[in-house]
């Protein structure tokens, strides 16, 4: 009995929860700076851009903002053209009739996540504007989750679109938005969303900073395919 609570005690601290400060592997990744999460229209910020002339742009919702800190390593110039929830799309928005008041989905948002699209699709023609643009979203939003719908907007119309539909209406979008930029004369790349595991990845990171077992996730928390 003595061995068996000698033995607890001992492992006691590689059981217990993380105790001390992790702030960053559980820190929110907005990319360069929370101020890069824009709403309604893309305005140019300094504090998100890391050149006067960037050589890319990283386009799209929150998928996109968590690409910025390594792509600010290695790409020459960036600049951050991003809103949470709201995919790099021109003409195509989701929308959800249940959504609250104030809240992303609503009819509203959507059509201001339109209004934030179109203003960088206008931006990327100027002359000066980056010529590599990486693209990236979660896409599922698109793709009629429970509730969900999709508005196609065009030339200021609004038309819903078959949740039967999705799918060949994300693909027609990515489409057009792909020959709008190659006509500008832009590389064009997208990027999926990270692989999922079947683990709490921020507390598997926690833990592993700390030094802590990784209960019920690999050691070094890698996610396998």
């Amino acid at each position: 009995l003595v061995l068996a609570v000698t033995l607890a005690l001992a492992l006691l601290p590689l059981l217990m929860p993380a105790t001390k400060s992790t702030a960053d592997a559980r820190r929110p990744n907005h990319g360069f700076s929370v101020s890069c999460d824009q709403w309604e229209r893309w305005v140019d910020k300094a504090d998100c851009r890391n050149a006067e002339r960037p050589g890319w742009a990283v386009w799209g919702d929150s998928y996109a903002m968590h690409l910025v800190p390594g792509l600010a390593v290695t790409a020459p110039g960036l600049v951050q053209v991003t809103e949470s929830s709201c995919g790099p799309l021109p003409g195509l928005v989701p929308w959800r009739p249940d959504a609250p008041a104030g809240a992303s989905f609503t009819r509203d948002w959507a059509r201001q996540c339109e209004r934030f699209n179109r203003s960088v699709l206008d931006a990327l023609s100027a002359p000066e504007a980056p010529r590599v643009v990486l693209l990236s979203s979660l896409l599922t939003q698109y793709l009629g989750p429970p509730g969900g719908h999709l508005l196609r907007i065009e030339a200021g119309a609004e038309s819903e679109v078959d949740a039967q539909r999705s799918e060949d209406e994300l693909v027609a979008a990515a489409r057009r938005l792909a020959e709008a930029l190659r006509a500008q004369g832009k590389r064009l790349l997208w990027v999926s969303p990270p692989p999922k595991g079947r683990f709490d990845a921020g507390a598997c990171v926690e833990r592993h900073q700390q030094g802590l077992l990784t209960l019920g996730a690999p050691a070094d928390c890698r996610i396998v395919l």
